[in-house]
């Protein structure tokens, strides 16, 4: 199914949206608030060897500590206190946890994924049966390249030139990483990681038919990028006056995923709750629609359930431990239709997946790889590096108030009272958004306001 790509850069940071017909079907915000070092790579130096813990603790750049697992470490590695080795960062810091690190190195492109340490040549599901598979196979039987290779679905519309020139560049790029181990220098970062937005959209399980961009300098840097990713691509800048997010009610769509409850078509609904340590689901018939017996109304309910769970869980980002309570069904083999249906409407989520089954309670167990902080986590971050004040949802939402009170009251004026959070967020940024709004900004910090209450005049 052919997706449409949005993406739009504003003083908050940058988004993107994936739609398939209208639908929203993957979210990617990047919060200014929210720096990560994923994907990163640094000639770490180990600092303490953890017996206990079967890790090593890295020291990253004489600034920054990081936990190396013994499982993501090379057999071939020497493992002792001083010992210089090249590891990529597949975890963040959070509170008082150091970020995680891999020294299996991933380089991700456009239609290929190079791995070091291995040698498998793997396809994307989706290349089954296609020509390209033979050929590729023929052209990298005799390589001497070290790497295992993952040819993504891309591929299925990119040459085999091309497809070959990108794994020749990945893999020289992975070969002076790992050459670094043997460089006599302090430990420190070998390169930066492409920015959180490519690095989010080489994970797209296919290309954009089509790409609408609001910000003339990101559009430029997209077209002209040292990324390949860009490449051939149907871009285009967002000039039309209504909001880009607007359209096809995309910002709805969004106010939607971060819901706890969710309506299923013909009635019933879905709760989803997140706790520390797992994701609750529960499936609710309410006053359904379907029409036969008990059995068959909550059959029905739960297929649709397990087509938004699906969906959601993309959509969200949800990941970790998700435990799912459908309904009840007493019919033989009900279960592992459930089960059959869950994992086909999974199998295009470009995390990986696993349907664990059911336990004794009838309760569906299932895990979600983790990519990326989850919807509900991004949108409670503060709007601002340093600003504590007012979050990241609520700043969006009143840029989006802002823009569309623009459209409709072409003024080079904008005047409104606010609350104090407003007011200090307008302080900040004042000069920003004068000049992307292309009109003066008047406010009136109004005690009686509530913080992050707002009128324009």
């Amino acid at each position: 199914m052919a997706s449409r790509l949005i993406i739009e850069e504003t003083i908050l940071g940058q988004r993107a949206a994936v739609l398939e017909e209208d639908r929203l079907t993957d979210l990617f915000l990047f919060p200014n608030s929210a720096t990560s070092k994923i994907g990163s790579f640094y000639l770490a130096r180990i600092s303490t060897v953890t017996p206990e813990l079967d890790a090593v603790f890295l020291d990253l750049d004489g600034k920054e500590q990081a936990f190396l697992s013994r499982k993501e470490i090379p057999a071939d590695y020497l493992i002792h206190e001083g010992a210089k080795l090249p590891v990529q960062i597949i975890k963040d810091a959070t509170g008082e946890k150091p970020a995680e690190a891999s020294a299996y190195l991933k380089l991700e492109g456009k239609l290929a994924v190079i791995k070091s340490h291995g040698s498998a040549l793997s396809f994307s599901k989706s290349l089954k049966g296609n020509a390209i598979k033979d050929a590729l196979t023929e052209a990298l039987a005799n390589s001497v390249q070290t790497g295992a290779t993952t040819i993504r679905s891309q591929a299925k519309e990119a040459t085999l030139e091309d497809i070959l020139a990108e794994i020749k560049t990945l893999f020289q790029k992975l070969q002076s990483l790992i050459a670094a181990k043997t460089a006599n220098t302090q430990p420190r970062k070998l390169d930066a990681s492409p920015s959180p937005l490519l690095q989010a959209l080489t994970r797209l399980p296919e290309t954009p038919s089509r790409i609408d961009v609001k910000g003339l300098d990101l559009f430029n840097q997209l077209k002209t990028g040292d990324s390949t990713l860009f490449t051939d691509m149907n871009i285009h800048l967002h000039t039309a006056k209504e909001r880009l997010f607007d359209k096809n009610d995309v910002e709805d769509q969004i106010d939607e995923a971060l819901e706890k409850r969710i309506t299923l078509p013909s009635g019933g609904w879905i709760t989803i709750e997140k706790t520390e340590a797992l994701i609750a689901i529960d499936v609710n018939s309410g006053t359904a629609q379907e029409t036969g017996s008990s059995e068959q109304i909550h059959q029905e309910i739960n297929h649709k359930a397990a087509k938004a769970i699906a969906s959601q869980c993309r959509l969200r980002n949800l990941s970790g431990i998700l435990i799912i309570d459908f309904l009840k069904m007493q019919e033989k083999g009900a279960a592992q239709k459930l089960i059959t249906a869950l994992k086909s409407e999974c199998c295009s989520d470009p995390a990986a997946v696993r349907i664990i089954g059911m336990t004794e309670l009838g309760l569906m167990q299932m895990t979600r790889q983790r990519t990326l902080q989850d919807l509900q986590s991004l949108m409670s971050l503060p709007a601002l590096p340093g600003f504590s004040g007012l979050t990241y949802g609520k700043a969006q939402a009143f840029l989006a108030a802002l823009e569309r009170h623009r459209a409709a009251e072409p003024s080079p004026l904008i005047s409104l009272k606010c609350g104090r959070q407003i007011s200090e967020l307008l302080r900040l940024t004042q000069e920003e958004l004068e000049e992307t709004t292309s009109c003066s900004l008047n406010w009136i910090e109004d005690h009686a306001f509530k913080a992050d209450q707002y009128s324009f005049f």
